[in-house]
């Protein structure tokens, strides 16, 4: 059979081929089909957006520079249309911030979108028992073909098969439907360091390990830490500004009552802490 540079067939091999896969000779999920197709689009496409901002874009290349090089490939409106997305700064500012993101994540997973709680729950209907919180982890660690995410995600998924016994022994046995079941000494746990007795939550219903508490991302979730001071001190100078503002506020009140008499409104009810004198 052979093909043109089109990919369309032009001998009479091709149009048998045509002709034998338009029998009904295979069997095909239609809704399975849609769902691949559209997947894979949406792969490509991104791929090819990634492409064309890593040729096109430069940081010290400007906007009009990088309309004028309009692909062959690509309509001018549409070329357009994705200079003036990416060029503006909501993006810019967003792309880079992912960008940050990306570099403070320490242990890539295949999670997506998609939280633990319901991750929990659809693991629940399938396997038709208790989930514990280090299954759920696990299953963000692997890809839909069964092999890790990364070297990184391989270890930490083997250390917490170390303990995972433990703690579907304690599911089973406390038999806590709906919501992942967190423990203070299962897995994560033992694995990530103790507890960390300031914070309560982690993965989603989970309690929230110490060693998780720097100012780093795993697993896709923010985690703030080393920032309670700075926040402290942020807090006080807001609360030194709230003082000045009132005595300002209650100098000028006393201005206005000497000058106007009663004609003044009390401020004490409706402005806290001000009293007038």
């Amino acid at each position: 059979m052979e093909l043109d540079v089109d990919g369309q067939g032009r001998d009479n091999g091709s149009n048998l081929f045509v002709r034998f896969l338009g029998q009904e000779n295979f069997e095909f999920d239609y809704a399975a089909g849609v769902k691949w197709a559209l997947r894979t689009l949406g792969d490509r496409w991104k791929a090819h957006k990634y492409n064309l901002r890593g040729e096109y874009f430069f940081p010290n290349k400007r906007k009009a520079e990088i309309l004028a090089v309009n692909p062959s490939d690509i309509l001018p409106v549409e070329w357009t249309a994705f200079v003036d997305h990416y060029m503006d700064l909501k993006i810019k500012k967003q792309c880079l911030q992912n960008a940050r993101n990306r570099e403070r994540l320490i242990v890539s997973h295949a999670g997506g979108s998609k939280s633990n709680a319901r991750r929990a729950t659809q693991m629940e209907k399938k396997l038709g028992r208790p989930v514990c919180r280090s299954e759920v982890i696990v299953s963000t660690l692997l890809k839909k073909d069964g092999s890790y995410v990364s070297g990184e995600g391989q270890r930490l998924a083997e250390k917490i098969a170390e303990h995972l016994s433990e703690d579907q022994e304690r599911a089973a046995a406390e038999g806590i439907h709906s919501k992942v079941l967190a423990h203070p000494d299962d897995a994560i746990g033992k694995v990530c360091s103790p507890e960390n007795g300031k914070r309560v939550r982690g993965f989603s219903n989970a309690a929230y390990p110490s060693g998780f508490g720097k100012s780093k991302r795993i697993f896709g979730g923010a985690i703030c830490g080393g920032s309670s001071g700075a926040s402290q001190q942020h807090v006080a100078e807001l609360e030194k500004q709230l003082q000045e503002a009132k005595g300002q506020v209650a100098t000028l009140y006393r201005f206005l009552q000497q000058k106007y008499g009663d004609e003044v409104p009390t401020l004490s009810d409706s402005v806290p802490h001000i009293e007038s004198e």
